[in-house]
């Protein structure tokens, strides 16, 4: 007997912010392979960054898979789309959450609900189509971000402009994350979907299983990836509610390779991190060939090296093993006891796979100056599409419940976020994601220049950059003595990406001007 379910991926898709009016880009869709851009148009202004949903029909025969494709849109299945996004910072709680204060206290309770953007659940379906997604804080008009679809009936969902402002206008920015009297235009909620099939053995119509969409701030540094992504903590979410997720093997190419390398490729954009993972530290440059043919090997005679790098990892409650790497910043949050302060840490799931490795209990499978390519998605099975999807959206993101986040916060880890794998619960509603991230972004984006907290999250936000011609790495942000110019000049910042024929990631699209704002 055929059975069948409809699921929309990336079950989390993510979308950026940018002040182009007219153009964007589709962020990642293939894990390891970046976002082409244009990342700016033809003005300098930045491109937002869209994502694409897509429904698939997974087909059972007697309760076992035996199909999945892509459906779309034709004379026999329309596909329905909604959305429902809101920003709801400035009615949350302060950051950090501590003794119930509340953002904005001076809004009385009966006046709170006009602290929220909120666009509503917005209806879109057919192909090409568009409409605004929009909202109010303290009846000024917000714009949250645009939905289409293309010509197949996929969704296409794009954030706002990275518009923050104060109502009313000139309010100070004092804080990192609490800023009274601020807004800005990031977002989420969820995404859901019917599919009316008009004939067949699936006749009739079918809710998709729902995703959800999460609107961020810019990540200026595409093909560069933080050491632990949203796709390592979802993972880890993921085990506990279904074992099978958990590799039944390590493998030094899947598992292994992608901390290593992550760790030293931000080099490009943190001098902390260059200090000890760089070409000038033989002993921290993974990516060395003579020391990579030692790391991928199993072999007993390469255990001390392999044990020198655990060694060095902070392992969370293991006081004799409380290393120095990753490099992360001072603080993060304890997801579960979110006012208690913790150094970051991997995960679980991979300080477990790196003491694997350590004893050698792990695939050699690696090939030394031949690692192979990654594979767009229009190259990657049918039935392997959905989890590239879902995986090369939350690569792109940050994975440690940081002070406060960048993407999401600290429910990132908390289990009750998910009621499936790599889906948000359906418990939550609008705008919980990133109600307790910093209310501007902008805001948190200056703070981070401060010298004790330099590598929160360098793959999105860069420290330091190289440019062509400079002898060595320099800073990302002027100079600037307060918060305000970042909310105004963030779009004139560069992008870090790699350089054509070249392992190095240089910093180019910085629009001249910007030094000499003060």
């Amino acid at each position: 007997m055929k059975t069948y379910a409809y699921r929309i991926h990336p079950g989390i898709g993510i979308a950026r912010v940018g002040n182009s009016t007219t153009d964007s880009y589709f962020g990642p869709e293939a894990p390891d392979v970046p976002p082409t851009g244009p990342y700016k148009d033809n003005q300098g202004r930045i491109s937002r960054q869209a994502v694409r949903f897509r429904i698939f029909r997974y087909t059972y025969d007697d309760g076992a898979l035996s199909n999945v494709r892509e459906i779309v849109n034709s004379n026999k299945i329309i596909i329905r789309w909604c959305v429902h996004l809101a920003n709801k910072k400035s009615a949350a709680a302060e950051f950090p959450p501590a003794n119930n204060a509340f953002r904005n206290r001076n809004v009385h309770s009966d006046e709170r609900s006009r602290l929220i953007i909120d666009a509503g659940n917005q209806a879109i379906s057919g192909k090409d189509q568009s409409m605004p997604l929009s909202g109010a804080f303290m009846n000024r008009h917000v714009h949250l971000g645009d939905l289409k679809t293309d010509e197949p009936g996929r969704l296409i969902a794009l954030g706002g402009f990275g518009h923050s402002a104060s109502v009313p206008p000139g309010q100070p920015l004092l804080h990192f994350a609490n800023n009274d009297g601020w807004y800005d235009d990031t977002s989420d909620g969820p995404v859901t979907a019917t599919v009316e099939i008009a004939s067949g053995t699936d006749k009739g119509i079918h809710i998709a299983d729902s995703a959800w969409l999460v609107v961020a701030p810019p990540g200026f540094a595409p093909g560069l990836y933080n050491i632990v992504t949203w796709f390592d903590r979802a993972l880890e979410m993921a085990i506990q509610k279904d074992a099978t997720h958990e590799p039944k093997e390590i493998s030094f190419s899947d598992h292994i390779f992608p901390i290593l390398s992550r760790i030293v490729k931000l080099q490009w954009v943190d001098e902390f991190i260059a200090s000890g993972h760089s070409t000038a530290r033989p002993k921290g440059n993974f990516l060395d060939p003579l020391l990579l043919k030692k790391l991928s090997n199993n072999k007993p005679e390469h255990a001390q090296i392999r044990r020198r790098v655990l060694e060095n990892l902070r392992i969370p409650d293991d006081p004799n093993n409380f290393g120095e790497m990753p490099r992360f910043g001072n603080e993060g949050l304890d997801a579960e006891n979110p006012h208690v302060r913790v150094p970051p840490t991997l995960t679980r799931l991979q300080i477990k796979m790196m003491k694997a490795w350590a004893d050698g209990k792990f695939k050699s499978d690696f090939k030394v100056g031949n690692p192979p390519e990654p594979s767009p998605l229009d190259k990657i099975k049918s039935s392997d599409r959905p989890a590239a999807l879902d995986r090369a959206a939350l690569e792109d993101s940050i994975g440690v419940p940081f002070f406060p986040g960048i993407e999401c916060g600290y429910v990132m880890a908390r289990p009750e976020t998910y009621d499936r794998p790599f889906r948000i619960s359906r418990k939550l509603s609008a705008g919980d994601l990133t109600s307790g991230l910093a209310v501007p972004w902008q805001a948190d984006f200056y703070e981070c220049m401060s010298e004790f907290e330099t590598t929160w999250w360098p793959a999105a936000r860069p420290n330091q950059v190289f440019r062509d011609g400079d002898a060595g790495p320099v800073s990302w942000v002027p100079d600037w003595f307060e918060k305000k110019p970042m909310v105004d000049k963030w779009w004139m910042l560069g992008f870090v990406s790699k350089k054509d024929g070249d392992n190095r990631y240089i910093e180019t699209q910085r629009n001249d001007d910007l030094d000499l704002i003060a």
